[in-house]
């Protein structure tokens, strides 16, 4: 199950009868290889209510004990209460969710590179799983999906990438955007986002919430925003007011917090 690092497990549940201290769920490569994480019996919902859960496959393997492995899970989802057996629930919409990929050694199947520029033409390398841009004059870089994304799944995850920024420029800063066709845009400076502005030449990698790009719009159209059902270039890049900006990208995805 290796390929849901960075993605999560959600499921309803609902509580028919009985008291425990806790439910834990689990992951399990075999026994005594587990891999648990416990819900409190007071976070789970009365009786005869339905409540969400979700965790990040990450917390599972940091959970793991005694030599648990994803790459070797044979029990995927395991419900054990703990300190009593007299606890009846349901559970519903049981899914594992992979973490959304846009580029890693290669472009990931489904996207396409592109970039916009008013003033010449700019150079786009992808090679070794790393993107060299340099523009001429202005302009920006996106990736394309094949077809619009409905990524409200991952309106709760992250964006992450690795950057490096060779050389700003004449720009003050740099711009991420999720876009669904212009004027519908919302942008993040870096300057703006948890990292803040890292133009030193050295890579870092940065972690946007995908909430802050919905809570943002578009500097450029005021009052216009993307709409996270339908994303066309979940990933663009820009400088912003200047010119002959210079980055390296790597990493592109967005994955459970």
């Amino acid at each position: 199950m290796s390929e849901f690092v960075d993605g999560d497990l959600s499921f309803d549940l609902s509580l028919v009868s009985g008291n425990a201290s806790a439910l834990s769920v689990k992951m399990d490569s075999g026994y005594p290889a587990l891999a648990p994480i416990d819900i409190p019996f007071s976070h789970l919902p009365a009786v005869g209510e339905w409540r969400s859960f979700v965790f990040s496959v990450n917390d599972f393997i940091a959970a793991g004990t005694n030599g648990f492995s994803i790459t070797g899970v044979s029990n995927p989802v395991v419900f054990e209460p703990v300190n009593n057996v007299d606890l009846a629930f349901k559970v519903d919409n049981l899914v594992f969710t992979k973490p959304l990929i846009i580029a890693t050694n290669s472009i990931v199947e489904g996207f396409t590179l592109d970039g916009y520029t008013a003033d010449a033409p700019d150079s786009r390398n992808f090679s070794d799983g790393v993107l060299d841009a340099q523009f001429s004059g202005a302009g920006n870089l996106f990736f394309t999906a094949e077809s619009a994304l409905d990524m409200s799944r991952y309106a709760n995850w992250v964006l992450k990438f690795d950057i490096n920024i060779v050389d700003l420029g004449s720009n003050s800063d740099v711009l991420i955007k999720m876009d669904s066709g212009w004027p519908n845009v919302s942008d993040i400076a870096l300057a703006d986002s948890p990292q803040g502005l890292l133009a030193d030449g050295q890579w870092h990698t940065y972690a946007i919430p995908v909430v802050d790009f919905i809570a943002a719009e578009n500097r450029f159209s005021p009052g216009s925003q993307f709409d996270v059902n339908s994303v066309t270039n979940p990933f663009v890049l820009e400088g912003l007011g200047g010119e002959n900006l210079h980055v390296k990208l790597r990493n592109i995805r967005f994955v459970a917090p």
